[in-house]
């Protein structure tokens, strides 16, 4: 128990290997506990407890194989149901990470997976748009969560700081076929005084929060997220760029995510649609004001105005003001066919929504 505390300070303090250190001895010491009790299968549930134990450090400490035969031998015993069901947790999360392994995929918690499924997502192929397009997604909310998380005002205008742009690097693993899924590894800064910012491991710091967000956005948890993004431009930054990596619900499914922590695996998959995240409506005091809806190409856009520029299919031309937390859509929309979405009141045209 001491050498696994040991282990939890070091990794909260960033002391990889001091954790990994001070894990294995703990996982020696378990195993060796475990063991002892091997054949006494009447001793539960200590027995069982401890086999979990000893198996959850080997896991921790990348021993798979090892790991796992000792989550079977606590399954061989007589281990109370809840233990039991504990156990064969653990033992799918060890055939997951083994199978990753295998494929040359090391999925930790500084590592997210993504996956695509529906009818664009072929036997190792999807259609090029739906990948490119929430790729360059993904780019966007990790460096919008880096610069919040810093504490920095939300971005309005002018290049990434260098700085979070060089720690956050995005490497792709080689696709894997079935519902198209690919690793996503971020990239540290070797300088770490740059870093300083961040508590711990600044990298699995933007991602796990990354992860959480979008699970809330996906479970309609908005009250929630607003807690967690108290900024109003980062909020609305945020919600229209996860509107967008958002499943369609026929040419994409679901999006998929897993990311790896101490332990366990934890994933979840992206179901609700684009189509539930907006529902225009006229706010109470707003008179005259008008919610319309045109399609056309999005053709001139100026940063000093915060206005974009649509040419509408029935004729005429647009200007309309985008806020502050929607301009980053905005740029991946440029000379495409969309559908616009704004509030009309009097000659002002205010932005609500833009997609494809």
């Amino acid at each position: 128990m001491q050498y696994a505390q040991d282990a939890m300070v070091a990794k909260m303090i960033g002391d990889e290997e001091a954790a990994t250190s001070s894990n294995l001895q703990a996982y020696e010491l378990e195993k060796q506990a475990a063991m002892a009790l091997l054949d006494d299968f009447d001793v539960e549930p200590v027995r069982s407890l401890l086999f979990r134990s000893a198996a959850v450090l080997a896991f921790e400490c990348g021993q798979y194989r090892e790991a796992e035969k000792l989550a079977s031998l606590g399954v061989a015993g007589d281990p109370p149901s809840d233990i039991a069901e504990e156990l064969r947790n653990l033992l799918e999360d060890i055939n997951f990470y083994r199978h990753l392994e295998l494929n040359g995929i090391e999925l930790m918690s500084s590592e997210m997976q993504i996956s695509l499924a529906g009818s664009e997502v072929a036997y190792g192929m999807v259609a090029a748009d739906e990948y490119d397009e929430r790729t360059k997604i993904i780019e966007m909310l990790t460096y919008r969560t880096a610069e919040r998380k810093r504490g920095d005002s939300y971005r309005t205008a002018g290049k990434i700081d260098p700085v979070i742009k060089n720690s956050f690097r995005r490497y792709y693993s080689a696709p894997r076929a079935a519902s198209f899924a690919v690793t996503l590894r971020i990239g540290k800064n070797s300088n770490p005084n740059q870093l300083s910012f961040f508590k711990g491991d600044m990298i699995s710091e933007v991602i796990e929060e990354l992860f959480e967000n979008l699970k809330l956005m996906n479970e309609s948890r908005e009250d929630e997220l607003r807690e967690v993004i108290d900024d109003e431009d980062y909020y609305q930054n945020f919600v229209s760029l996860a509107k967008s990596l958002a499943p369609d619900g026929q040419r994409i499914s679901q999006v998929g995510f897993t990311i790896y922590r101490p332990g366990r695996s934890e994933r979840f998959g992206f179901v609700r649609k684009k189509t539930d995240f907006f529902k225009p409506q006229i706010e109470p005091g707003d008179g005259d004001a008008e919610i319309i809806t045109i399609t056309g190409v999005l053709r001139g856009a100026d940063a000093d105005t915060s206005k974009i520029k649509i040419n509408a299919d029935e004729g005429g031309i647009y200007s309309i003001k985008v806020p502050q937390g929607m301009r980053d859509i905005v740029k991946m929309y440029w000379e495409e066919q969309t559908k616009v979405t704004f509030r009309r009141k009097g000659k002002r045209l205010t932005l609500l929504d833009l997609d494809k």
